[in-house]
């Protein structure tokens, strides 16, 4: 898509400065960091509970589901955060707010942070646990967001560019518009050869596994082609790294909540991508068969084990993800194109809201349920 002036001007105006005097209030991040650190205790208390529970009293149940509230209240604790401070542009504003897009992502970081932990206990023993790991980490950004932004500039907002330099927002503009297009131009590529697909054969799923697996050799044949696979790859390369790079730039903005949906689907989608490509590529190196029972953990679904509760809500989160991440798009594209904002808006809506049920019938399956024989 060429770029154009109306373009240009429409990402400038969203990247103006809009400061918030003050510093940012403990309000709007430590409830989201606190739940961050007690994820991966939510995480393995809902799995204990939900074991107990099917033997037991009916106490356990309502210990599995407090506890896996609390583990999905993570990224919804970071989403309210970040609509909070939206129209912030001080600098202790922008690193909360990219922590916070960090908090969003906890579920496949926490999955991640296991894999890391694996590679590194046989050097460091004990203190490379997944959970040492994971609570190092995080109390580490909270003294970084804590200490340096009100260090590097107190709750002064970043300075402004002057009027001499026009030129050089323009150029900016036009830079960000090129990476805007680039992405944008590999997502659409990736939903048509692949996603679209990838997901329709999850939900075969729901009324067979025996068809789902059909389904899933036969698409192999293409999106698994010796030509095509790499290509899709590729793909998801260059939508990581320049959904990235527009991150970097737009998190040190101010955004309307339709941005901060988009940015924060964005963090989820590239922790996400990274996580699932290191275990999806490293099952196959390793000669394991990447089909359903991988995904779920067997045939009871993604219920029959501990580690794999984790899995569900990353998966879980990551459908929806995918579901705000393109009708968002699908709106700025609207929107950049002269389509009325209302009708853009009910676009948006609208794709959020079946990708949504889409995604739920699919986690239906993962967790078993069958309407076939």
């Amino acid at each position: 898509m060429r770029s154009t002036p109306e373009m240009v001007t429409a990402e400038a105006r969203i990247a103006q400065d809009q400061p918030l005097a003050g510093l940012v209030s403990w309000t709007v991040w430590i409830p989201a960091l606190a739940a961050t650190m007690a994820y991966p205790i939510a995480v393995n208390l809902f799995v204990d509970s939900y074991h107990a529970a099917k033997v037991g009293s009916a106490a356990w149940s309502l210990s599995a589901i407090a506890a896996l509230a609390v583990a999905c209240a993570v990224p919804l604790l970071a989403l309210r955060g970040l609509n909070a401070i939206r129209l912030a542009t001080t600098y202790q504003a922008i690193a909360v707010r990219r922590l916070l897009h960090l908090a969003v992502a906890v579920p496949p970081l926490y999955l991640l942070s296991g894999r890391v932990s694996g590679l590194l206990s046989p050097l460091f023993g004990k203190a490379a646990s997944a959970p040492i790991l994971w609570w190092g980490i995080w109390l580490a950004l909270a003294v970084l967001v804590w200490i340096g932004g009100p260090g590097r500039a107190g709750s002064e907002p970043r300075p402004a560019q002057t009027a001499g330099d026009g030129s050089q927002q323009r150029s900016m503009a036009l830079s960000s518009v090129r990476v805007r297009n680039i992405h944008r131009t590999a997502v659409i590529a990736i939903v048509v050869t692949f996603l679209v697909m990838h997901l329709a054969n999850h939900l075969v799923a729901l009324w067979s596994v025996s068809w789902q697996r059909a389904t899933m050799l036969a698409l192999r044949s293409w999106y698994r082609a010796v030509w095509m696979e790499p290509v899709i790859l590729g793909l998801f390369v260059v939508a990581a790294l320049s959904g990235l790079v527009r991150l970097a730039r737009l998190t040190r903005s101010a955004s309307d909540g339709f941005r901060v949906l988009q940015t924060a689907s964005a963090a989820y989608l590239a922790c996400f991508l990274v996580s699932h490509l290191w275990a999806t590529l490293g099952a196959r190196y390793r000669g394991i068969d990447s089909d359903w029972a991988f995904a779920t953990g067997g045939k009871a679904g993604l219920l029959a084990s501990g580690w794999s509760m984790a899995v569900l809500i990353y998966y879980a989160f990551a459908l929806l993800a995918v579901a705000v991440h393109v009708g968002l798009g699908l709106r700025m594209l609207l929107l950049f194109n002269h389509v009325q904002p209302a009708a853009a808006n009910r676009a948006a809506r609208l794709t959020v809201v079946a990708s949504s049920l889409i995604s739920i019938l699919i986690v239906a399956a993962l967790v078993g349920v069958r309407l076939g024989r």
